[in-house]
């Protein structure tokens, strides 16, 4: 009896690592945000599904739509989500960001907290506080993005080699990585 042959790479799983479904639900988040709030304030009525369709033909939605792609396009260039799922701590950073000032949002009460997440990620603010709104919290979120990225890359190909081994060894023996 033969040896059986692999199709396609061994080293990778047909299901979706932990970053690419991620990156799927915060987008899907996003998508729900317009009608999330309209829903919790009026219940799963014809007036909260008039003020999604309203919401999603504002500018403001629009504008945080543009920018959740540009964050996916970002994304795909500094391969965030394979980051995510080799949980790298700089790729986790900007991400547990977003999930604590939304967490911070609902303690204190907030109305708007489902939409918060999204405020902080695309600048679109469905809710009590609506508009585009991308300066404080999604520019730290997009910055703290993009320099985990550069980090990375310095630490793999860069000056920063030599210097970031030893806290490449600890994170992995933690089950992390830079």
């Amino acid at each position: 009896m033969g040896k059986k042959k692999h199709r396609g790479n061994p080293g990778r799983s047909a299901s979706p690592k932990l970053g690419a479904t991620y990156q799927a639900a915060k987008l899907a988040n996003y998508a729900a945000s317009a009608g999330v709030n309209a829903a919790i304030q009026q219940g799963f009525t014809q007036g909260a599904a008039d003020q999604t369709f309203a919401r999603m033909k504002e500018t403001a939605f629009i504008k945080g739509a543009a920018v959740s792609g540009l964050d996916f396009m970002v994304s795909r260039k500094i391969h965030h989500a394979n980051a995510l799922s080799r949980k790298s701590l700089t790729a986790w950073a900007p991400e547990v960001f977003a999930i604590a000032d939304t967490a911070i949002a609902a303690r204190e009460g907030s109305p708007g907290w489902p939409g918060h997440y999204a405020r902080v990620k695309t600048g679109f603010a469905p809710g009590v506080l609506q508009g585009f709104q991308p300066i404080d919290k999604t520019m730290l979120y997009f910055g703290g993005k993009v320099l985990g990225g550069v980090i990375r890359k310095l630490s793999t190909a860069g000056p920063l080699r030599s210097a970031s081994a030893p806290v490449k060894k600890i994170l992995g023996s933690m089950g992390g990585a830079l």
